[in-house]
């Protein structure tokens, strides 16, 4: 009986090692991401140098873990990594340059390792810091989203100082008027100083006006930094609907319609006369809705004297010289004539 009892154990043992051989041989072969860091802090530098991070992926499964692609956030920033392929057990340095030439402020920049292990398909590393510009410029833009010409020339002044970083070896040499509604006065320059006042001037024109003004340095990260600007000039005056349409006309009363003309005020804009090349259409202003700077003209069209389709012009002369007669297209459809 002693000794089934020791066969028994014997066998139980042979058979738990076996089966434990069995799986361990089929044991599914994996990578195993393990970062050790996913950012790293710069902390300050100067805008125009380079800043290198190292990070690094270790993989502590049992199979290779591939990097499929790597994506930045911007195109300065630059990864540099020795393979693609990390085998079990082994450690991928990498290594990322952010340049940081056109940056200020607190910047953060990333890049995403899309990889093919299933568990965890992208490893995101981080870059971060504050760029001291190498240039301050106060103010640092010209921005207006809409004024009237004569506003804008009867806007201040502006006096902007522009002052290089004590830490850059940069040095002012010039100043380059590009815009076409800006004019530079009193410049004075120094090596490491400038002022100017910015004049406005009277645009020829309506419209967006997006210019600049450039400094120009020399031994800097860049040859030049530019204050945007970005100035819209309403029109002098503005026609609503910029066109009048009756549609289809049928017999019966006549149909009237209105037109708004809202101008600056500074233009004190009047109405000389109002008429049309067709008999069948009349207008004249509407006193209660006209006002110092809208004029409300009500354009009649009279049914029984349209013949055929009209595509005519309603022509308004007025009292500017720049502006001494409007036109304004009218149209209008008569119905088709079924034949039996």
């Amino acid at each position: 009986m002693k000794n089934l009892s020791i066969r028994f154990l014997v066998l139980f043992s042979l058979s738990f090692f076996l089966s434990s051989k069995v799986i361990a041989e089929i044991e599914p072969l994996v990578s195993t991401i393990k970062v050790s860091s996913s950012s790293f802090d710069f902390g300050n530098v100067l805008e125009g140098e380079k800043v290198t991070a190292h990070f690094q992926i270790e993989n502590t499964g049992n199979a290779p873990l591939n990097i499929i692609n790597f994506i930045p956030s911007c195109g300065c920033l630059v990864a540099k990594l020795d393979s693609q392929i990390i085998p079990a057990g082994a450690i991928l340095p990498i290594s990322a340059e952010f340049d940081t030439r056109g940056f200020s402020g607190f910047q953060s920049q990333q890049i995403a390792f899309n990889t093919d292990n299933l568990e965890q398909k992208q490893v995101l590393f981080t870059i971060q810091g504050n760029v001291e510009p190498e240039l301050l410029v106060e103010p640092d833009k010209i921005f207006i989203s809409q004024i009237a010409p004569q506003e804008l020339l009867n806007s201040p002044e502006l006096k902007f100082k522009v002052s290089v970083n004590t830490k850059s070896k940069a040095t002012i040499t010039d100043l380059i008027d590009l815009s076409q509604l800006v004019e530079i006065k009193d410049l004075k320059i120094s090596s490491k100083q400038a002022t100017f006042v910015a004049k406005y001037l009277l645009p020829t024109k309506s419209g967006l006006f997006r210019d600049r003004l450039s400094i120009i340095l020399k031994d800097g990260s860049q040859k030049s930094y530019n204050v945007p600007i970005f100035i819209k000039v309403e029109d002098q005056l503005e026609i609503t609907p910029p066109a009048l349409s009756f549609g289809l006309i049928q017999p019966g009363g006549k149909i009237t319609k209105k037109l708004k003309i809202k101008f600056q005020k500074e233009l004190q804009l009047k109405i000389l006369s109002l008429t049309s090349e067709n008999p069948a259409i009349s207008a004249e202003l509407d006193p209660k809705l006209s006002n110092d700077n809208t004029l409300v003209v009500n354009v009649t069209i009279d049914p029984d004297q349209v013949q055929e389709n009209i595509l005519t012009d309603l022509i308004l002369t007025t009292n500017q010289a720049d502006l001494s007669e409007l036109r304004v297209n009218v149209f209008a459809t008569i119905p088709p004539i079924l034949e039996d």
